[in-house]
Order: structure tokens, then C-alpha cells, then sequence
């Protein structure tokens, strides 16, 4: 089966709640889905195959326990799929798959007859032909693919859906793009090129081969950082949004993860901080209303970064930590959290904003 990841958008679309689940079990009309979900559909069919998961077709919308058991388990979709289709230029779901592209963004060849040997040129029966490029060498959006350059790299449920998925190609502004553990490409430069060793989700999917605590707590700390950079539609699926490839982690690292933080790992994961621009009291105003602890990053609206991990091993003893099993679903009961460390203190001067460097 195929995934779609995709901007829902304002508008009213078809959806699958209860009212219709019985009609949509038996079949759902073509012609009433929106542009971006028909034009995935048409993608599967030609790709040759059958099943397509969509959240707003295979999720019971006005169902909070279907949504419960299905929110936590998208790591795992994403993950067992063939690939994603990513609808990167879509507004929403009316928008579409497929896009008026602009001439000037792929690298055609124009032919001038000269008198001259160039470096770049042919030798006819006819004359010597100097070979040039036009346009672009690589669409813009190819060189940023997984950062904020688009409708669909905004939404914070994206990080986790391209993350798990093995292959995702990408339906741009500029053409097609392909992306996989192993390389990325695109229509102007079909051969691709190597995936960095760095690269998020080529770590991503070598984590359960990895021993190495350093390299898990590096892989948390990159996707948080990402994924509070991104937008949510309800500050309320902040965590439910990142459970799935949380999921994925503690089953790989059989370690114990609980409202965005790991237990094994609380004195890195305690590092992080917000990074909006103005820190005096912004990230107070920016309290999300939930069950999350305040010593945890999803606490906060604002984006986040962590500090370096590096010798912080030994900084922090927890001496007694109270945190619940893996689970946020919006049907869970209110959470208690406590936290009892012991570290050292540091002598610190608090100056007036307008004293401080």
C-alpha cells in the first residue's frame, strides 16, 4: 500500500466519520474528493497498486476512540508502506497533485551554430554546434526538500510521515522529486545523488541498528528541534502528532519515552530551551493548556533547540522519576508527572532586560 501526506487545508472536504461509514465501507465517490486525494488515487492506480492510506478516509473523523487507537499508530503506517506521495505544492486539498510548471525551472538544451571549437560543442557533417544549457541546473525546492519550503514542509504531522516512510516522492511546484534512505533526485537529475550519512532520515532508519546511546539521543534532539519549527492546526495533538516515531524508537532502543522526553536520557532531553526572540517571559505566555509536564519541550508553543549533549552524563541524578507509559491519545486521563533530581547549583547575576548583553 501507498501513503499520502498532504495539506488539508480550510475547506470543507469528504471525510469519514460515522454518520457515512457504512456508505464509504461499500464504496466512496470519485468525483466528490478534492483535487490533491483523486490525483493521489490516479498516482497508486498508475504506479500499479491498489491501496492508498489516507487520514481523513481511513481515521474516523468524529470518533475520539477510532481516533485514539489510530493517531499512535501512523509511525507504523508510514513505516510498513511501499512509499509516501507528498503533495509538496498543495495549499490543501483542492489544490492537487500535479501543478502548472514554470518553463524556465528545467535544464533544456538549446542548439547554436558557431564557428568555433568550444568545451561544450559537436561536430557535424553540417558545422560545429555549440551545446547550452538553459533554465535552472536544479529547481530551488530540490535543494531544500525537508526544510520549510513549502505548504506541506510547515505542518508539524509532516515531519513524522516523511521520517517513517522508507521512499517519498515528492509533487512539487518544479517537477517530481524522490526521496529515500539512500539517495535524492529529481526529473532534471533522474541518477540523483548520495543521501548524506547526516541526513535526518537516513539516521532515522539506522537507529534500531545502532548500540550507541549518543546516536539516539542526537536523532531525539534533531527531530524535536525540526518538528517544533513546524505548525499545528490544535496545540492539543502536540504530542500525538510525534507518538508514532517515538513508538518506532522505544521499540528499536528499548528505552521508556513518555511526554517528549526519555527517562534513561532525562539530562540531555532537559536541555532544551525556546527559541523565540524575545525569551523574558514569552515562553511563559506560550503555555500550552494540556496534561504536559512544564520541564518538557511540548509544554511551550514556541520552537525549541537543545543544547549540546556532551558531557552532560553526569551533570543530573534523577533521584525519583513518575512519568506514564507511552500513550498520547486524546482520550487518556490527566497525566501526573513529578520530577526529583539532584545537581549542582550554579551562582547566576538576574539583571533588568536593558542591563543584560
Amino acid at each position: 500500500y501507498l501513503c499520502l501526506s498532504y495539506c488539508w487545508g480550510k475547506k470543507q472536504f469528504p471525510r469519514l466519520t460515522t454518520a457515512n461509514l457504512s456508505d464509504m465501507v461499500r464504496s466512496v465517490d470519485f468525483k466528490s474528493l478534492p483535487a490533491t486525494i483523486s490525483d493521489a488515487i490516479l498516482i497508486t492506480r498508475k504506479m500499479g497498486y491498489q491501496y492508498l492510506w489516507i487520514d481523513a478516509l481511513c481515521i474516523i473523523q468524529d470518533s475520539k476512540a477510532d481516533w485514539a487507537s489510530e493517531s499512535v499508530k501512523m509511525g507504523s503506517i508510514y513505516r510498513n508502506s511501499i512509499l509516501t506521495i507528498a503533495a509538496l505544492g498543495a495549499v490543501d486539498s483542492f489544490t492537487g497533485c500535479f501543478m502548472n510548471r514554470n518553463p524556465l525551472c528545467f535544464r533544456d538544451i538549446s542548439v547554436h551554430h558557431t564557428d568555433f571549437k568550444l568545451t561544450n560543442s559537436i561536430r557535424t557533417p553540417v558545422g560545429q554546434w555549440e551545446l547550452q544549457s538553459t533554465g535552472e541546473d536544479y529547481p530551488r525546492e530540490y535543494e531544500v526538500v525537508g526544510a520549510a519550503a513549502s505548504p506541506l514542509q510547515t505542518r508539524a504531522w509532516v515531519v513524522q510521515e516523511q521520517l517513517a516512510s522508507p521512499r517519498t516522492l515528492y509533487f512539487g511546484l518544479s517537477g517530481i522529486y524522490w526521496q529515500c534512505i539512500e539517495c535524492e533526485a529529481h526529473e532534471s537529475c533522474p541518477l540523483g545523488r548520495k543521501m548524506w550519512p547526516t541526513n535526518l532520515k537516513a539516521l532515522f532508519h539506522l537507529a534500531p541498528q545502532s548500540t550507541d546511546d549518543y546516536f539516539t539521543r542526537e536523532i531525539w534532539r534533531r527531530i524535536v528541534d525540526r518538528y517544533t519549527s513546524c505548525k499545528l492546526t490544535f496545540q492539543s495533538d502536540k504530542l500525538v502528532a510525534i507518538s508514532g516515531i517515538a513508538r518506532l524508537l522505544e521499540h528499536a532502543s528499548g528505552k521508556t519515552y513518555s511526554a517528549g522526553l526519555w527517562e534513561q536520557h532525562l539530562s540531555q532531553c532537559l536541555t532544551w530551551h525556546s527559541r523565540s526572540p524575545s525569551w523574558s517571559g514569552n515562553h511563559l505566555l506560550g503555555r500550552i493548556e494540556s496534561d504536559t509536564p512544564s520541564f518538557s519541550w511540548a509544554s511551550v508553543v514556541q520552537p525549541v533547540t537543545h543544547y549540546e549533549y556532551d558531557g552532560l552524563d553526569h551533570q543530573l541524578d534523577a533521584l525519583s522519576v513518575t512519568m506514564n507509559p507511552v500513550d498520547h491519545s486524546p482520550t487518556d486521563n490527566p497525566k501526573k508527572y513529578s520530577l526529583h533530581v539532584r545537581s549542582q547549583l550554579k551562582p547566576v547575576l538576574l539583571l533588568p532586560r536593558s542591563q543584560s548583553r
